[in-house]
Parts: structure tokens; sequence; C-alpha cells
């Protein structure tokens, strides 16, 4: 028994499916907390992602961001399903998505522009659920955009 990845007769393909709900993991994401501080009395969120808007050196490290190109790809999927290079905006979509992740969680202090050092850096670089569920949505979305062009 095999998966069928095309559309037929208006029905939604596997890609598509991944995509929406990659998209509905990275808009949850932005709701959960981005960064987590641990310490001896346990960990304690920092801020949502949404919360951190304003704290971020730069736009792309924005769940604003994320969560746009998310929906963009969703929009892609479904608006435009007979296209190559759509499909390759689904993917470059779930790419993004998750880099902005993986910066997210390597380097921190880039996410601020250097604005934390030393031990509270330490102390608050822990990534948090939300973010790990952004890196998550992103690889499921660029994986739905690439069953979606082979397909």
């Amino acid at each position: 028994m095999s998966v069928d990845t095309k559309r037929q007769n208006g029905q939604l393909d596997v890609g598509t499916g991944l995509i929406g709900v990659g998209t509905l993991v990275a808009i949850v994401g932005a709701f959960l907390p981005w960064l987590t501080a641990g310490g001896w009395l346990g960990d304690a969120s920092i801020a949502s992602g949404l919360g951190m808007i304003s704290d971020a050196a730069l736009p792309i490290y924005s769940p604003i961001l994320t969560v746009g190109l998310a929906v963009l790809a969703v929009v892609l999927s479904v608006g435009v399903p007979d296209n190559d290079l759509a499909r390759m905006g689904e993917i470059a979509a779930g790419v993004v998505i998750a880099l902005v992740a993986v910066i997210f969680v390597v380097s921190p202090e880039t996410v601020f522009g250097g604005g934390i050092e030393g031990a509270f850096r330490d102390a608050v670089s822990d990534p948090g659920i939300g973010i790990i569920a952004t890196l998550a949505a992103g690889i499921v979305i660029a994986v739905g955009g690439a069953l979606n062009m082979s397909g």
C-alpha cells in the first residue's frame, strides 16, 4: 500500500497536509516560551516568541517572520497547485523557518545583538519548547514542499 502524494478530485495531498500541520505548529510555537532560564530551582520560561519581538536585534529572529513564512507556504500549496516555482517557495519557507530556530538555539547572543553576556547568557541560553516547535514546523513544511514537488 503506497501513499498517493498527488491531488485527486480537489482533495489535498500529503505534502499540503504536512505544510498545514507545520503552519499550525509554527503558530502555536510563537505563543510558547522560546528561551528558558535554568537554575538550581528548575527551569523557568523567559518569554514567549511573541513577547520577545521588540528584544531581537533583527526582524529575521521574529516569530512574525516564521508564522508569516508558514502561512505563505500554505497559500502557495493551496493557491498554486501545479507550479514547481511555488514548490520551491514552500521548501525555502520551511528551510528559513528552521534556520531561524537553529540560530536562536545555537547562538542566542546573536539574536539579541550581543546584548547578553557571561553568566546571564549561560543562564538563559536554554531553548524553550516554542523554538523547538518552530524548528519542527520548519522541517515539516520543507518536507511537505519536497513531497509536493516530487508528486
